[in-house]
């Protein structure tokens, strides 16, 4: 960008080179009004183009832009769901940028559309572009149904399955037991502060929940789920992801250039940046991490791993990539399945 400068009696030049720092922003305010303008047209266009049942009833819609974005329950939100179902019924509609998010209210309803009527409903609304850059594609719980879905699920259902689950047992004794001691000795300590022993207790909890887990899969010990690595990681992830997977909470993944967002601007720039990113280090570390610690303990003796096991059948039958990718995809899983079935039940007692 060329400035001139008129002063006294002649004219000076000076050459201003926008920063980086400068140009995101703009960048970024370009691509939302992209965006937005192409949202306007397209909706207009299809609304021209195709007849469509209208949809359920629901909350109005605070934004024409943004729709119910930022604005759907996300703190104990079947409480909120559940007196919008005095207002609204069985089934509440919401519109959250490009995303239209059907709110299912009941048992009755669930069964009726989910299951009776599966083949059209089952799907996941996943498998995008920031997807692949946060690695989300890689746990069977959140991608959409494909061949590599279906070969995951498989090693996951022999190995997971209630005839299968019996080498556990051993195991989960051994943790119930451990989980009993800390209880007595809990009990048996000065009741000082009520709180702080609320927060062993729950420690206790997480710690049996999860020490279950690590050593039936990867065949590692943890003495405490608060204050070891891969804990701590799986926590984090939980707290990362809890709103993405709440109605209206991940619609931002519908916008078309938001993984590059993510991948190339400055996290001291953008929180969503850092954000992503950061879910992106935890996957690696769940998914990476104490899969590579079994591997190692396997070949130094210890057999006592699924993780150790699977792998040794993989060496044996070639050494497949694509299983030995489904076996890191299974343990990540079970581990993530663990850490999020234990948030969503205390937070139902808190």
């Amino acid at each position: 960008m060329t400035m001139t400068s008129f002063g006294g009696f002649g004219s000076q030049q000076l050459s201003v080179h926008p920063s980086l720092s400068t140009l995101i922003p703009i960048s970024f305010a370009a691509f939302v009004l992209c965006y937005i303008a192409f949202n306007l047209v397209s909706r207009r266009f299809l609304r021209r183009r195709t007849k469509r049942f209208p949809y359920p009833p629901g909350p109005p819609s605070p934004s024409f832009f943004l729709g119910h974005y930022g604005k759907t329950p996300t703190r104990k939100p079947w409480f909120d769901y559940m007196e919008m179902g005095k207002m609204y019924g069985e089934l509440i509609y919401f519109r959250s940028l490009w995303d239209n998010i059907l709110v299912i209210n009941s048992a009755q309803a669930t069964n009726a559309i989910m299951e009776r009527q599966a083949r059209i409903t089952s799907d996941r609304p996943f498998g995008n572009a920031l997807d692949r850059f946060t690695h989300w594609d890689d746990q069977i719980g959140l991608v959409v149904y494909s061949e590599a879905w279906r070969y995951t699920r498989r090693t996951f259902h022999q190995n997971f399955r209630s005839e299968a689950a019996v080498k556990f047992h051993p195991v989960q004794i051994e943790k119930t037991h451990n989980f009993l001691r800390s209880l007595l000795e809990l009990s048996e300590s000065p009741c000082s502060d009520i709180q702080s022993h609320g927060d062993e207790l729950i420690n206790y909890i997480s710690t049996l929940s999860q020490g279950i887990m690590i050593k039936s899969v990867y065949g590692l010990e943890i003495q405490s789920a608060t204050n070891e690595d891969f804990p701590k990681a799986a926590k984090e992830l939980t707290s990362l992801v809890d709103r993405s997977l709440l109605p209206g909470g991940s619609a931002y993944r519908s916008v078309p250039f938001a993984h590059l967002l993510a991948r190339f601007v400055p996290d001291a720039l953008s929180e969503f940046a850092r954000a992503q990113k950061r879910m992106r280090e935890t996957m690696d570390i769940l998914r990476e991490g104490p899969f590579e610690e079994a591997v190692k303990a396997w070949k130094s003796g210890n057999r006592s791993s699924l993780v150790g096991e699977l792998m040794s059948q993989n060496e044996i039958q070639g050494g497949s990539v694509e299983e030995v990718n489904r076996i890191k995809n299974m343990g990540s899983a079970a581990l993530a399945g663990r850490i999020f079935t234990f948030s969503y039940n205390t937070q139902t007692i808190h």
